[in-house]
């Protein structure tokens, strides 16, 4: 039997913005461990916000205790957001995350929701206090088809443009 290796393609999530949404919660676990978990929101420009979702264990699967977890408490005691304290006591915070598909049936219409989220499990201060706000996304994707593309109007309508 052939063996197939399939690896997780590359995705990363970079933002540094004020602090504007912490919406974070400790929980017990079905395990009886406790997590947090929630979102934050950046906001990386004027009309520009980012959402990153985490999710931490305090004890990991190893029984060691989680840095992260630690992390995530600083940030739910000591961050102040937006939303809380305004723009000019907002903490600026610095984010790498993943870009993770995520797909699930709604509970109120039932309908099938598809979408990409930004997820992280570290929320830090930038070291360089002066650096201008930003999200930069890079991903590695698997293309399974290129389509001609065709004028949709006018006397060539249905005709291929040249471009894919």
């Amino acid at each position: 039997m052939e063996k197939t290796n399939i690896k997780e393609a590359a995705s990363v999530a970079e933002s540094i913005g004020l602090l504007a949404e912490k919406n974070l919660e400790v929980i017990t676990t079905a395990d009886g461990n406790t997590a947090i978990r929630g979102e934050m929101t950046l906001q990386t420009g004027e009309a520009n916000f980012v959402t990153y979702n985490t999710y931490v264990s305090k004890i990991t699967r190893a029984g060691k205790e989680n840095s992260a977890y630690k992390g995530l408490e600083t940030v739910m005691d000591t961050y102040v957001s937006i939303a809380d304290g305004g723009k000019e006591n907002a903490t600026k915070v610095y984010v790498k995350g993943k870009i993770q598909p995520e797909s699930y049936i709604d509970k109120n219409t039932g309908a099938v929701v598809e979408r990409m989220k930004l997820s992280s499990n570290y929320f830090n201060r930038p070291k360089n206090t002066e650096e201008e706000p930003r999200a930069n996304f890079e991903a590695e994707i698997y293309i399974t088809c290129i389509i001609p593309e065709v004028y949709t109007t006018g006397d060539k309508q249905g005709e291929t443009t040249g471009r894919i």
